[in-house]
Order: structure tokens, then sequence, then C-alpha cells
């Protein structure tokens, strides 16, 4: 099972327009009722000129979304639309092997 756990900004997110930002989950393969690649798995596209990546330090929950991963899975980031210039923050994902 795997959740995030938090997005937390470092320093404010700058794009040259008007960025998105998504985050999603890439499987190797599904089983059953496991979870499969999702790209807005633990986050729907987010403006990145907007809450929580105009403040730093500002920490939120991502989607609620717990799921039965098989085998290896990455955490993905789609940036869209625009280029980020400037900014930095982390994705804290919470798991445990059953």
């Amino acid at each position: 099972m795997r959740k995030i756990e938090k997005i937390e900004t470092k320093t404010v997110l700058a794009s040259s327009g008007a960025a998105t930002i998504s985050v999603g989950i890439q499987t190797s393969g599904v089983v059953g009722g496991s979870v499969g690649t999702d790209a807005i798995f633990f986050l729907p596209d987010t403006n990145a000129n907007a809450f929580p990546f105009t403040s730093v330090n500002s920490v939120t929950l991502g989607n609620a979304k717990l799921g039965k991963i098989v085998g290896d899975a990455l955490v993905t980031v789609d940036i869209g639309a625009h280029a980020l210039t400037a900014g930095k923050f982390n994705i804290i994902v919470a798991y445990y092997e059953s």
C-alpha cells in the first residue's frame, strides 16, 4: 500500500507561463485489484502559480488514494504547458509492505 503523505514547497515555483504539475504513479504491472499506472494518482493537474507551490514551507496532502502495488513503481511528475524556471518541492510517500 502506498499513499502520498504530503507535498512540501521548499522554494516558490516560477514558470515562463501557466505551468501545471501533476504527480502520478507508474507501475510495473497489474494483478487482480492492484493499482495500475495513473498519471494523477497523487495530485491532479495543479497550477504551479497557486497553492501549495507559491508559499515557502507550505504543506498539503495529496489525493487520499490508497492502493496495492504489485512489483516496482515509480512516482512521476509531469510539468505541462510551460517550463518551470525556478523552485523546489518535495513529495513524501509513505508505504508499507503487506
